[in-house]
């Protein structure tokens, strides 16, 4: 059997008005997993090209406005009957029972090799005139294991992906995704996606350190 690295925690069957949530450690490749469900057709609100992280659901995770965040839920559920965001390190913005404030949440991850995580971190700081290989590798573990922590705890339908198998069998887990989330997609829809499935891509990299 082939392994396309997905491992799923309590999964079950998706139901039609589902927030499909996307996360996972800063730099693991959450970007390409939301450009995949964009080409699914789901509604992951308003964003910037290549980043896909919704303004205005972010802002009121990111500064912990409760009552924003309720709110909006309460805007989308209204309006769409499956929707999702993508905010990455979401374990550090969240406390895990709070995952079940949005309507029957699937969490879809993304887990990439730690040292490529480390890399991406440190050419981040490098950027900002910083840089520290050995504390950029720490900072990669202990995100993935708080990430895990929180996911355990979160209780919720999770499907955790690695980076490095969805671009060595993009057709196959587009696939995966789009029967976890119950997405049915067209033929042109699955060929859109798997166009999607790019490492580095120019646009992400160029939108940061160009």
């Amino acid at each position: 059997m082939i392994n396309y690295g997905v491992v799923f925690f309590r999964n079950t069957t998706p139901s039609p008005d589902s927030t499909i949530i996307i996360t996972g450690v800063g730099r693991s490749g959450t970007s390409m997993l939301a450009a995949v469900l964009e080409a699914f057709g789901l509604n992951l609100g308003e964003y910037d090209p290549y980043i896909y992280e919704d303004f205005e659901i972010g802002y009121a995770i990111r500064y912990f406005f409760d009552d924003i965040r309720a709110q909006i839920i309460e805007k989308r559920n209204a309006a769409f009957p499956r929707w999702g965001f993508k905010f990455p390190t979401l374990q550090n913005h969240l406390f895990p029972p709070e995952i079940h404030k949005f309507r029957n949440p699937r969490l879809v991850v993304m887990s990439r090799d730690i040292a490529a995580v480390a890399n991406r971190i440190n050419l981040s700081e490098k950027d900002m005139g910083l840089s520290d290989t050995w504390a950029a590798l720490k900072e990669a573990n202990r995100q993935e294991t708080d990430l895990l922590r929180f996911l355990e705890l979160g209780e919720c339908p999770t499907a955790f992906f690695s980076y490095e198998k969805f671009l060595a069998f993009p057709s196959e887990c587009v696939n995966i995704l789009a029967a976890f989330t119950g997405i049915k997609i067209t033929p042109e829809q699955q060929i859109k996606a798997v166009k999607r499935v790019v490492a580095n891509n120019p646009g992400y990299i160029g939108t940061f350190h160009g």
